[in-house]
Order: structure tokens, then sequence, then C-alpha cells
């Protein structure tokens, strides 16, 4: 069965008024402020290096221990993660120096990839706090896993249930397809599964309409028990498609000449499509576990996107639905800006942590008119992280 995304498109909604809180991360302005409101945006997966969270502990040694003090509250009791495993994650994210292959490898895996990310997103808005002070933020949002960094960000979960979510997460889903592994070793196998990025051609129409077209060719092309489904509409420009590699290729053949220049990504694991389906229950005993806080205290009447929905989440069990189907459901992202870009009549966007440039690229892409956009990228650089 082919997962089917919703996309959804609402307009004519009133302006909400913004209360401030004082707090690490708490932003002020006045309630009945006119100023332009502010969407956070966080990335998702790919965008990880070996060494990411450098930058940021150079730079502000204060926060940084923060990190420290999260990463060990959360992997202390961890079963899946011992001492070795620990001091291998904390070398990846704070080795400063050349590289090993393995190195290179093993900062890709899910489970730690996942937990890095997370921490960039969630470090580099603590260090952005005094360069948003002020700015009334509206809504907050993220790419897949930047979903749950946007969680932390409104401080619906706390900073270590949110490493032990992503750490959970990532080796709930390497057990899915068995790409599990001990850290240090170089060889891996191939699934045979993967996900590979299509560009929208604008004579097929909008990527919702390619999407479509894409399943309803899958449905021909495909054997039984393989899986092609529609994991992510980025932007106008691009779909991504997740599931068994050989059978979206006879897919994407099926479909040429509509279909060109289709890119495999260097992903392992079919995200975002039914082949993680079986993560559910791990994920379901994890989000119990965790203390949530509604309404988010951090921004009041703030409204967190939810990725498959392209929607507002509107309480404690959407939140955990979220969090469990966001392993499989398919990320609406270009959805997803259009109803904040609709909601709050042309935001500025603010795009938080290491390789929010890359996000910030989709973002832009997807708006359908011109908006301000600042990317606070500790890997990129440029203006928005130099002024913190």
């Amino acid at each position: 069965m082919l997962t089917k995304a919703i996309w959804r498109a609402e307009s004519g909604r009133s302006l909400r008024r913004q209360i401030s809180l004082s707090g690490n991360c708490r932003l002020f302005c006045a309630s009945t402020s006119l100023q332009q409101k502010t969407v956070l945006f966080f990335p998702g997966q790919g965008v990880e290096r070996v060494g990411m969270l450098n930058t940021i502990y150079e730079r502000f040694p204060e926060i940084a221990k923060e990190a420290d003090k999260a990463f060990t509250a959360a992997l202390q009791n961890d079963p899946d993660t011992d001492t070795e495993t620990v001091k291998r994650i904390w070398y990846l994210l704070r080795h400063n120096g050349e590289t090993q292959p393995e190195d290179v490898i093993d900062i890709h895996r899910t489970s730690v990839a996942q937990l890095a990310i997370l921490m960039s997103s969630v470090l580099t808005l603590k260090c952005a706090a005094e360069r948003l002070r002020g700015k009334e933020v509206c809504a907050i949002m993220g790419h897949s896993l930047g979903q749950i960094s946007a969680l932390v960000a409104a401080g619906v979960i706390s900073f270590t249930d949110g490493i032990r979510i992503v750490r959970e997460r990532g080796l709930a889903m390497e057990e899915a397809v068995q790409d599990g592994g001990r850290l240090g070793v170089c060889e891996r196998q191939d699934t045979g599964m993967g996900m590979v990025a299509v560009p929208v051609l604008s004579k097929n129409g909008s990527s919702h309409e390619m999407a479509r077209m894409i399943e309803a060719t899958a449905k021909q092309a495909i054997e039984a028990n393989e899986v092609v489904a529609v994991a992510n509409i980025n932007s106008p420009k691009q779909i991504v498609v997740s599931g068994h590699l050989d059978a979206i290729e006879r897919t994407l053949q099926a479909m040429a000449p509509a279909v060109r220049r289709s890119t495999r990504l260097p992903v392992r694991i079919p995200f975002h499509s039914p082949l993680l389906r079986s993560v559910e229950a791990r994920m379901r005993r994890v989000v119990e576990t965790v203390d949530y806080k509604w309404p988010p205290p951090n921004y009041v009447g703030v409204s967190i996107i939810r990725n498959d929905t392209a929607r507002a989440i509107g309480d404690v069990a959407e939140v955990k639905e979220a969090i469990v189907q966001g392993c499989w459901l398919p990320v609406d992202w270009q959805g997803s800006v259009r109803y904040a870009e609709e909601e709050y009549s042309g935001p500025e966007w603010i795009g938080v942590g290491s390789g929010c440039s890359v996000t910030g690229a989709l973002v832009k892409a997807s708006l359908a008119r011109d908006c301000p956009l600042l990317t606070l990228d500790p890997a990129k650089g440029g203006e928005g992280w130099s002024s913190l």
C-alpha cells in the first residue's frame, strides 16, 4: 500500500496576539504589536558532518555545557548505548581534525546523525536568544527530524527528552531495515532501499500533481512486497520518493520523459515510507515516557506545524502522533510553508541550526511571494551566524 500525503491550504485566518515570557529562549514583544511575525524552522537529516558542534563549543562554551548535561542525562540509562558508544558519538560531534573513513560513515548513521542535528539546532537557538529577542514568533516548524527540534524549541518537550526520542528514533529506523551495526566499522551491507530526489518539470503540473502521477505509476510498476512512496513534497521544484530502489527505478523509467535527472540520495533507509511502519511499537513506548507541556510555554500562542498534515498541532495527543507517525508518513514541506505564509500574511523566516541554509532554500522555493529569510547556520557561517 502506498502512503499518500494530505495537502491542505487555508486562508483568511485571524491574526494571533503574542504575549512574551522571560526565559533563556523566550522572546519579548507587545501583545498588540503590528510588527512582522516570525517563523522559526529547523533542518532535517542529511546535513550532519563530523565535528558539527565545534563552532558552538568554541564561541559559546557556557551554552555548550547544557549539551553536556542533557546528553549525559538522556543516555546514561539507555540499554542500547554503552559507555564506548557514548564516547564514540561524542568524539564524532566534537572532533576537530582529520577525519577517517569510519568517522564519515558513523556520522551518517541515522542513530548518530539525528542526535547531532537535534543538538546543533537546539544549541544554536540558545546561542541566538539575544539576536531573536523582540521577534514575534508565530510558528515553529522543522523538516522531518526537525519537527522534534521544533518541539524542544517551543518547550513542549525538554532538551533531554528530545535527545532520548531521536536516539530511540534512529535506532528503531536502523533496526527496521537491518542497517545497524557497531560504530567504527566501515563495512556495511546494502539494504536495497533508499530515497530518490525527483525534479518537478513545470509542464507536468504542480509538485502535488507530480506526486500523484508517481504513486499511480508505481501501482503498475512494482511487484509484490515492493514499496514506492512519495516521501517529501519539498518545494514546487522537487519531491522525494522512498522505498525499494529497484522498484523506484522502474517506476521513474515508466514515467519517461516526464521524469528526468532524478538523483539517488546518500541514505540507506527508506524514510517516510510504509517500510518504517514497524518502528511504531518502539516509538509509542518512548513517547509515553516523556513529560509534555501544553500549550507551548516558550512562545505563548505559537503554532507548531506538523509535517504530514501541514497544519498546526492541537494538543499533546497530536504531539505524540506527530512524533510516532512522522517516521513513516510523508513530509509536505511545501504545504507547511504555504500554510504559515497564508496564516501570518507573509512572515519573516529564520532558519536555526547547522544545515538550515539547505532547508532555507526549500522554504524560499516554496513561498508564493518574497519574504525576508535569514539563516543562523554554524556550518555555513555568513551574516546570520556572525551576528550572534
